[in-house]
């Protein structure tokens, strides 16, 4: 009997385990359906001064065309140096300041003012995140946008906008523990009828997650933040002392080193003239009189010394075409340039090798 019992109680505690392993997981299923997070929408922006787009000559050329996306994909995906605020102003084409501004869109909806001609604007917002964790980004509009999270490009999948429903695009933002910046772009042009406007939501991955959206750049200091600082190279003052330029360089992507140079007000701080990219000048000096500055550039084995007066807003040459172009200087009054020119002489037939430095005794 004893047997028996314990052969009985073995089944039911089987069972009993049995039972479990169907029963738990269903429960598991049931909490995540429950726990699933609601969108939420973006209901506060930063929204850029729009800036006028125009198509480069021959743009309808078969092979060298331009397209008003082209436009879009190669405009920078983060504008400016520091994290957009309201107020604050970043340099747009041709160095004009583009300011930006705090907006309120309403359950998510952002309508956007068009100016005449084509023009582009763009559109931030921070994310805060208690976690790593992977958001979706909902835009519903059907004019054109790129974006980005952190400064790395966001890749969007495109539904609808036919039959006149509007187009849909979704994006994956991967966030880590802190405050993350998402930037979008996007323009407007003649042959685009539909209202330039868009709706903004976040879907976080589950309803525990804490997710927080606002305009404020006020964020902790990490590791990150300060390995990818941009690296200072040098500082030049004006002669009077009213403008700095500020060579500056960072990796934005650990491997590719980009560098611009800025001219800022001393008393200000406020951008006056930003150079940024392969041509960005560097080694300048400014000219002893007025606030003209002055850098070379180089061709091949010629070199140039350019100029730039922000009194009149004119570029110049000071100096062109010198072949083996070395160091140079204004002279004090400003009327003329010292410079040096290297000249490699021509090897000596005898083979005869003068020695003038303990360096040239060795093989």
């Amino acid at each position: 009997m004893r047997t028996t019992g314990n052969f009985l109680l073995a089944q039911v505690f089987f069972c009993g385990a049995l039972l479990s392993l169907f029963v738990i997981p269903c429960l598991a299923v049931a909490t995540e359906e429950a726990a699933e997070a609601t969108p939420l929408p973006v209901t506060q922006v930063l929204v850029s001064q729009e800036i006028p787009l125009h198509l480069p000559a021959f743009h309808e050329a078969d092979r060298a065309g331009a397209t008003w996306t082209d436009l879009l994909q190669e405009m920078p995906s983060v504008p400016g140096q520091q994290w957009p605020a309201a107020g604050r102003e970043f340099a747009g084409h041709g160095s004009r300041a583009v300011k930006w501004q705090a907006v309120d869109a309403a359950g998510g909806h952002l309508p956007l003012s068009a100016g005449d001609g084509a023009g582009a604007r763009y559109i931030a917002f921070y994310v805060t995140s208690d976690r790593w964790q992977k958001l979706e980004l909902k835009v519903t509009g059907d004019h054109p946008v790129n974006g980005a999270v952190g400064g790395e490009a966001l890749s969007f999948t495109k539904t609808g906008g036919e039959d006149g429903a509007p187009t849909v695009r979704t994006a994956e933002l991967k966030l880590t523990i802190g405050k993350h910046l998402v930037v979008l772009r996007t323009l407007h042009h003649d042959e685009l009828t539909a209202e330039w406007a868009f709706d903004l939501a976040v879907s976080p991955d589950n309803a525990e997650a804490v997710v927080a959206l606002d305009v404020t750049p006020d964020h902790n200091v990490d590791i990150q933040t300060v390995l990818n600082a941009p690296r200072l190279g040098s500082v030049s003052l004006s002669p009077d002392g009213k403008l700095a330029a500020i060579s500056l360089s960072e990796y934005r992507n650990g491997s590719d080193k980009e560098s611009w140079l800025e001219v800022r007000s001393t008393r200000t701080g406020k951008l006056e003239r930003l150079w940024r990219g392969d041509h960005a000048p560097s080694g300048v000096q400014w000219h002893p009189t007025g606030h003209q500055l002055a850098w070379q550039t180089n061709a091949g084995d010629k070199g140039t010394i350019r100029t730039f007066d922000f009194d009149s807003g004119e570029a110049g040459v000071a100096l062109a075409d010198v072949e083996h172009l070395g160091g140079w200087q204004w002279a004090p009054d400003g009327q003329s340039i010292i410079y040096a020119v290297t000249r490699k002489p021509k090897d000596d037939p005898r083979k005869v090798k003068r020695l003038l430095y303990p360096a040239d005794r060795q093989p």
